[in-house]
């Protein structure tokens, strides 16, 4: 159920939660380019225009998740987006503390080897072994980053992170996410280098 108000205007929408963890790319410095892939419940529960911020609410009235965007294309109707309402909770505190967050990066640019091995151009650039249908092909590394002191290089295919099979970007972005900055966590990664 979604709720929002505009002055003299209350409107409550009945929806359908068509999925309770969905990933999309978000652009979070302004660049342009996503650099980002937020957790979202998808639902169906209409939107107006300027009311993202409104709780999403289930049958028994309790707020999972805070409104945020929605899809407006041709032939799309009433594909919402919220927060779920952990991940509000959690920046919450944060910011009553006066801490703003920051997501972790590795400091790698990467293709996945879906796309590469979907693409007769990709393939013919970058090599996957035949038997090979995930990961991330790292295509770029900044100096000093994590990636770089823990000894990745261009061309490792990065398997795994944190047990966690990497088959799409929103995995690995995930499994960053639950990483505290400054915490000195260690974090047990698979990588595919010259086939070893």
């Amino acid at each position: 159920m979604g709720y929002s108000s505009d002055g003299d205007y209350i409107t409550t929408t009945m929806g359908v939660i068509s999925h309770n963890e969905r990933y999309v790319s978000t652009d979070t410095d302004g660049d342009g380019v996503s650099d980002w892939d937020s957790a979202y419940i998808q639902h169906d529960a209409s939107i107006s225009d300027g009311f993202s911020g409104g709780p999403l609410i289930d049958l028994n009235g309790n707020i999972i998740g805070i409104n945020s965007e929605k899809i407006i294309q041709t032939g799309v109707e009433n594909m919402a987006f919220s927060i779920p309402i952990n991940i509000v909770l959690d920046l919450a505190s944060q910011l009553e503390q006066g801490i703003i967050p920051q997501r972790p990066v590795l400091g790698i640019s990467a293709m996945y080897v879906k796309d590469i091995i979907n693409s007769d151009y990709y393939s013919s650039i970058y090599y996957i072994p035949e038997w090979l249908d995930y990961g991330a092909y790292i295509t770029e590394l900044v100096d000093g980053s994590v990636a770089s002191i823990g000894g990745l290089l261009i061309g490792d295919i990065l398997l795994t992170f944190d047990n966690e099979k990497i088959t799409y970007s929103y995995l690995l972005r995930a499994k960053l996410g639950e990483c505290v900055i400054g915490s000195n966590q260690e974090v047990e990664i698979t990588v595919l280098r010259n086939n070893e």
